[in-house]
């Protein structure tokens, strides 16, 4: 058992292999930091917003794009340290991995809440209008 843990340790990739993993984690880190530049730009846009108007209106898309440029820049360290470094392939690789995890599982989770928010407004909209109201949809009556 210890064998094959320290055999998994030891692999390394060839050099086709890392410079793919290499290219995706440039990528990656490339997308990490237009994220962030994007949450900056954002957060900074909803301060000057509520300097001026002195109403404060949060948006999550910024906020949100903090942690995705913050896993996207991190994974695609460990990814370039997979193609970089020498003895620790699998566990640069796996670090990655779960970064890529964390990415996905905050898209699942958005994705999920979105269709909810959907539904439940399509409810609202189909379910509880005033009677003798009529639900138009791009000028022609439904319902």
């Amino acid at each position: 058992m210890a064998d094959e843990v320290a055999n998994a340790s030891a692999y390394e990739f060839n050099h086709a292999q890392e410079s793919q993993i290499a290219d995706l984690g440039r990528a990656m880190r490339i997308v990490g930091l237009l994220a962030i530049i994007y949450a900056v730009a954002g957060i900074a846009l909803m301060a000057l917003t509520a300097w001026i108007t002195r109403v404060l209106a949060i948006d999550l898309a910024p906020i949100l794009a903090v942690f995705l440029g913050i896993w996207a820049m991190a994974g695609g360290s460990s990814f370039l340290q997979v193609a970089a470094t020498k003895g620790h392939d699998i566990d640069h690789l796996m670090t990655a991995l779960g970064k890529l995890k964390y990415i996905f599982r905050l898209i699942a989770i958005l994705m999920v809440a979105a269709l909810l928010i959907t539904v439940a407004i399509a409810s609202v909209v189909l379910f509880f209008r005033p009677d003798g109201s009529a639900l138009v949809v791009q000028g022609h009556p439904v319902g």
